[in-house]
């Protein structure tokens, strides 16, 4: 089985784009604090709570739809 998840909204896709490239080139020592407002952790958790529940939503329609 494979899934795929995709923000619906393109609208901030060059924002997260750049926080991430940011966090992978630039990331956090042990013990700084880094994890202010508007970090990417947290991004990364807000937009991971609208893919989970949009891949609820989506594995309600397929299991009514009767796909596997």
């Amino acid at each position: 089985m494979a899934l795929y998840f995709q923000e619906p909204k393109s609208d901030k896709d060059e924002e997260y784009s750049k926080k991430v490239n940011e966090y992978l080139n630039n990331p956090p020592t042990p013990g700084s604090n880094r994890g202010g407002e508007g970090s990417l952790p947290s991004d990364l958790a807000n937009l991971g709570r609208g893919v989970w529940a949009f891949s609820k939503v989506q594995f309600n329609y397929n299991r009514i739809q009767g796909f596997q």
